[in-house]
């Protein structure tokens, strides 16, 4: 799906179920509006297009809406889960990766 078409698709079907994981639902709009919001800390934090970056985070919503936010700012993403602390660092050195993003809660 290309970016374009990404962005139509949560901002014309604002009102209907995006995600459902567990006990959380997300409509199109809400996911829109967390891609957003991620895309602006993407850019806070000074993550450029073209940047690897690494992902840790049990699964969920904000992890979903954090890989979209990645793929529109056309990142070069390593989703992980929950790795420790020294897997991570080994990881980021070996992927060369210049960010490391950690969604820690997703309530």
């Amino acid at each position: 799906m290309s970016r374009e078409a990404l962005l139509a698709t949560l901002a014309e079907s604002a009102q209907r179920t995006a995600l459902l994981y567990g006990e959380q639902r997300c409509t199109y709009g809400e996911l829109h509006a967390k891609v957003q919001q991620c895309l602006a800390w993407l850019v806070d934090q000074g993550i450029k297009p073209g940047d690897a970056v690494i992902l840790n985070s049990d699964y969920g919503v904000s992890a979903v809406a954090a890989l979209l936010a990645m793929y529109l700012n056309r990142n070069i993403v390593a989703p992980l889960v929950d790795l420790s602390e020294r897997a991570l660092l080994t990881l980021q050195g070996a992927a060369r990766c210049q960010h490391r993003v950690e969604i820690v809660d997703d309530a």
